[in-house]
């Protein structure tokens, strides 16, 4: 073969190098090109250990045949201090003898197990373009004089290409082990969102909650309007997992977070140059192609951003900042969140009522957990279940008393702040599985202990959580019939039930003896403006 014809067949051999070819694979390619290009009999490729740098280790460690020929599958191992392949590797220089029986370095061991005999050896390093060392290509032949200077060129030429190709293949596989790992975390996200249990004894809320699998499978906006701590967030990830593009991302911002000076570099990112030494950037609608963009706390937007996210809104494409390029059309879908009425905000113009109306096309709202203490038994069950569970920690339960006080506590943090202050009593409980009162720190509540609800006043407590959320259903409606003055209208719809859902619900009670709803409940049969006899519950107290 001519030096045109092999370089050729050199040429043809590289590019197919760079198919999409596992490691295994494309070692034996390369193995059989050089057998091919010198004419050899059979060969090896050793390969050092897994990630060896330049600097030679202290122990002197081994190199690896993955791949040989003429060898009946067998692997070969040798020191990488002895023989040729230990002498190229430590030098990262050529060898060629046509007279190996009788050269210092050959090693006979391998020729003695198979039965071969050589004599012409040729043996380049596999080194990066970065003097990465990462192993040896040795070709035998049985005939003296089998290689030449020529041969050792194409030989040096094809380690070259080879380790680019290994150090490529090695790449890929590290990004694609990295990328399967943020799947495999993101679908453990999904998942874990997913098992979140969205649920509630608040008819309302179980309304909304039944609702969200069909509010995920459109693409309008959503705005969800609760208090702090009350789980918008965690209902934005449930309707992006639960739609079409929980395959892309879910991209959360503050707004509260950002300063003025920053929010449009933030949202929409920075062109190269923009500002003197800046590199491109993608903002945080860019990032969101194709999935949830959730802007939390959107009532602290300010006004001049207000007009650029419309704009956006509106157009479905964004200019970075500093850019005179055509603007990248975008396609994500946006949930807003925020703790304020943006209505209330909208009148007092500190909010664009366009905006609003862009925004407001799905409406959540998300009740405070005081309006919703009937949930607290099943939240508590829930927190501390997955927390354990987590670290893998033996099971904790609540007495009846640790329960009352964690439903007649204010939280004005709301289901965070209930998380947090169990947690925090889980972690100080040591080794104790059951959870007391004293093992709760009500002193740091964010609402103080003004409005502690009667459940928690001292006497003896003797029911499990089954009779305390029936008891506090007791306490919720004798105080929304105090607060409404005993009108069972107006309690119902402070209650968030049907009126006719409340009356069964006294009667319901009063049936397990309360005498208070007893009253109220046949003081209903006297007619009369205030609709409910609630004097007589006050004669009564």
């Amino acid at each position: 073969m001519s030096d045109s014809q092999s370089f050729t067949v050199l040429s043809q051999i590289c590019s197919a190098f760079f198919d999409q070819l596992d490691r295994k694979t494309l070692i034996s390619r390369i193995l059989d090109a050089a057998i091919e290009l010198t004419h050899g009999d059979r060969g090896t490729i050793f390969l050092a250990p897994s990630g060896m740098s330049d600097e030679l280790p202290q122990d002197p460690g081994q190199l690896s045949s993955l791949v040989a020929t003429g060898l009946d599958g067998k692997e070969i191992k040798v020191s990488i201090q002895d023989g040729i392949a230990g002498h190229v590797f430590r030098t990262g220089k050529a060898f060629l003898t046509n007279d190996a029986q009788h050269d210092p370095l050959f090693c006979s061991e391998v020729d003695v197990s198979t039965g071969y005999i050589t004599r012409s050896i040729l043996s380049v390093p596999l080194l990066t373009p970065g003097a990465r060392k990462l192993g040896v290509i040795e070709i035998l032949n049985s005939r003296g004089a089998g290689f030449n200077e020529n041969d050792l060129k194409i030989l040096h030429v094809l380690a070259l290409f080879s380790a680019i190709a290994l150090e490529t293949r090695e790449t890929i596989d590290h990004l694609t082990e990295a990328t399967e790992s943020l799947k495999q975390g993101k679908w453990n996200w999904a998942r874990e969102i997913e098992s979140i249990p969205l649920s509630s004894s608040n008819p309302q809320l179980q309304e909304l909650y039944g609702k969200l699998p069909f509010f995920a499978q459109s693409d309008s906006s959503v705005l969800i309007e609760g208090e702090s701590g009350t789980g918008k967030e965690v209902v934005a990830q449930f309707l992006h997992v639960k739609s079409r593009r929980r395959d892309r991302a879910f991209v959360a911002i503050n707004c509260a977070a950002i300063p003025e000076s920053l929010f449009e570099a933030e949202l929409f990112g920075v062109a190269r140059g923009a500002a003197t030494g800046t590199s491109a950037r993608k903002g945080k609608i860019e990032m969101s192609q194709g999935g949830t963009l959730f802007l939390d706390e959107i009532g602290e937007l300010p006004l001049s951003m207000q007009a650029k996210l419309l704009r956006v809104l509106q157009e479905k494409s964004v200019t970075r900042v500093g850019s005179d390029e055509t603007p990248r059309s975008v396609d994500f879908r946006l949930v807003a969140a925020t703790n304020k009425n943006l209505a209330t905000l909208v009148r007092e113009g500190r909010f664009r009522e366009d905006l609003f109306y862009r925004l407001n096309v799905v409406h959540l709202r998300l009740f405070p957990l005081r309006e919703r203490r009937e949930d607290i038994p099943e939240l508590c069950q829930n927190v501390l279940r997955k927390f354990v569970q987590k670290r893998g920690w033996k099971p904790k339960t609540l007495t009846p008393a640790a329960l009352a006080l964690l439903v007649g506590a204010p939280w004005s943090g709301n289901i965070r702040e209930l998380q947090n202050k169990l947690e925090s009593a889980v972690i100080h409980s040591a080794e104790k599985q059951t959870l007391e009162p004293g093992d709760f720190n009500m002193e740091s509540l964010l609402g103080g202990h003004e409005e502690l609800v009667r459940l928690t006043s001292p006497g003896p407590v003797n029911f499990d959580i089954r009779s305390a959320k029936e008891q506090l259903e007791a306490d919720l409606i004798e105080r929304a019939l105090a607060e409404t003055k005993g009108n069972k209208s107006q309690a119902a719809r402070l209650l968030g039930i049907t009126r006719e859902g409340l009356r069964k619900a006294m009667n319901k009670i009063s049936g397990k003896g309360s005498p208070k709803l007893r009253l109220v409940e046949a003081s209903e049969e006297v007619p009369g403006e205030s609709d409910s006899g609630y004097d007589d519950v006050k004669k009564a107290a």
